[in-house]
């Protein structure tokens, strides 16, 4: 595995990932008994973003919510960090939530310490939001994660406001996400062998949003709370649309992008890496995709992108012919993101 910062994808408006959200769940529920032991680089996100929040956030954490919760890889490594907090747990897949809470119970961690929550993580939030007018501070989260589940959001500007809603003041929003660029050899060989075969274009796989996107999405609270603490005279903004600055030296955030309000600054710390694997052959990568719930699930072309025999031979031998190393093996690639949300306290 290699790790860089740069990246060769050109922004672009995000469209929306038009995800089949039971398809997901039904293949985690599949695969929830065996996801451990491929998700390479799910366990590394989860690790790597729970070191960043180790070292950026000093504050005191009673309440986490791990939004898209998988198998508790990331809950896991948070509840080590903090041993007083609680955490809810939610996930679209019963199987997976039902791993986690195995995994945490079998850590120590005392169940009473858990809320598993099964629901889709934005319908979640979206009733969680709808409550915010009867919360208190103690019902507010300290903080809130979610690593590798945010590709699956089909509202993600709408999702990411309603998170950084139900944090506490002074609360963190601590996030690692796919970004474009993810998985491209295996589309571009996809692509490549659809154009040999006359067959048209079909996506086989999920559409993810740039930098540009998210940081455009996370200001926009503060843009919102901006405009609305103007038009109040006492100045009692609600305490969850209020953001302050993480700074770090990889922070590449920009200030034009964040906020287009002159008083407010950047507070987003971003980073991102690459990390790449190789395999023995096409189908090994393939098992491994598959486990950790990676294949097609655009809603959209989950039908028509049916996989035949012929595609499968050519997307292979245009795979082989394009990207294997001088070892024989053959790479793939994913491209990720590490975002840090602070609001004032």
């Amino acid at each position: 595995m290699t790790t860089t910062s740069d990246s060769t994808e050109t922004p672009r408006p995000f469209l929306g990932a038009n995800v089949n959200k039971l398809l997901v769940q039904r293949r985690f529920d599949k695969h929830a008994h065996e996801y451990d032991s491929y998700a390479e680089v799910q366990r590394v996100m989860a690790q790597e973003l729970a070191q960043r929040i180790s070292t950026s956030y000093t504050g005191p954490v009673f309440r986490i919510a791990d939004i898209g919760c998988g198998t508790g890889l990331l809950t896991l490594e948070l509840l080590r960090l903090f041993p007083e907090a609680s955490a809810t747990l939610v996930d679209m897949s019963p199987q997976m939530v039902r791993a986690a809470c195995t995994k945490l119970e079998q850590s120590g961690t005392a169940a009473r310490r858990l809320d598993p929550v099964i629901a889709d993580a934005e319908a979640w939030v979206q009733e969680q939001g709808g409550q915010r007018g009867s919360r208190n501070r103690a019902q507010a989260y300290d903080l809130i994660v979610s690593s590798a589940a945010f590709q699956w959001f089909n509202r993600p500007a709408e999702t990411a406001g309603g998170l950084l809603r139900l944090l506490a003041p002074g609360g963190v929003l601590a996030f690692a996400t796919f970004m474009p660029g993810t998985l491209h050899e295996l589309h571009e060989s996809f692509g490549e062998a659809e154009s040999a075969l006359g067959l048209p274009s079909v996506p086989r796989g999920l559409a993810y949003p740039a930098r540009e996107d998210w940081l455009g999405w996370l200001s926009a609270p503060v843009r919102a709370a901006v405009s609305e603490a103007d038009e109040r005279s006492d100045d009692t903004a609600a305490p969850a649309d209020n953001l302050s600055c993480i700074t770090a030296a990889a922070s590449t955030a920009d200030p034009a992008v964040l906020s287009s309000h002159k008083a407010m600054p950047p507070s987003v710390t971003w980073e991102e890496a690459s990390y790449r694997y190789a395999f023995p052959g096409v189908p090994a990568m393939l098992q491994q995709v598959r486990r950790v719930g990676a294949g097609n699930a655009v809603a959209s072309s989950a039908a028509a992108g049916a996989l035949n025999r012929t595609l499968y031979r050519k997307m292979v031998k245009c795979y082989h012919d394009r990207y294997r190393l001088p070892d024989g093996r053959i790479p793939l690639t994913y491209e990720v993101a590490y975002g840090i949300v602070e609001l004032q306290t």
